[in-house]
């Protein structure tokens, strides 16, 4: 930056880091683009990383732009199951094209418009007691550290979740599910 640049290009910045070290200097690095108001560019396979550095996002995926716009806006909102998954949701239903259509739309969101795409983060997703929640089986469940990925099978639609460890959920076993906001129906 002694130069003064007009403009900084970062490819992978952060890419040969440890978890601690790279969460570490993203912080510092935002806190310095901040600081020096240079525009930036800024390269990375890195979801937190692209969701912390930037202002604006560009996806792409084999040389195409996906979407692109505000980082909060393509984050809340994307507008292919391709660009959502890049985007790192796991449930990505396209309900016109959907062969559980109607499973869907009974295990889904406390509102009466669904969109056309419907993108869900495993992490918004809780597996509660059976009775509570929509109703479905446990297919798969791996350790992701604290965390474990949980793969449900409603009426023929898996459900990913991903919840803490030490839940005990076991493949087989019926399970609620619900969104963090409430019930699922």
């Amino acid at each position: 930056l002694a130069p003064e640049p007009a403009v900084l290009l970062l490819d992978e910045p952060l890419s040969a880091l440890d978890q601690q070290t790279r969460s570490e200097l993203r912080r510092e690095l935002r806190e310095l683009l901040t600081q020096v108001a240079v525009p930036t560019l800024i390269v990375t396979h890195d979801r937190a990383e692209a969701a912390s550095l930037g202002d604006r996002l560009v996806l792409l995926a084999k040389g195409r732009v996906l979407q692109q716009g505000a980082t909060a806006s393509l984050f809340r909102q994307p507008i292919s199951a391709e660009a959502a998954r890049v985007l790192g949701f796991e449930n990505v239903w396209d309900l016109r094209t959907h062969t559980h259509k109607r499973t869907l739309e009974s295990l889904l969101l406390p509102c009466q418009d669904l969109p056309d795409l419907l993108c869900i983060h495993a992490e918004d997703v809780e597996i509660v007691e059976t009775g509570r929640g929509q109703t479905g089986t446990v297919r798969l469940v791996e350790s992701e550290g604290p965390l474990c990925r949980v793969v449900v099978d409603v009426a023929g639609v898996e459900v990913v979740a991903r919840v803490r460890r030490g839940a005990g959920w076991k493949v087989g076993q019926e399970v609620g599910l619900q969104l963090a906001g409430g019930p699922l129906r």
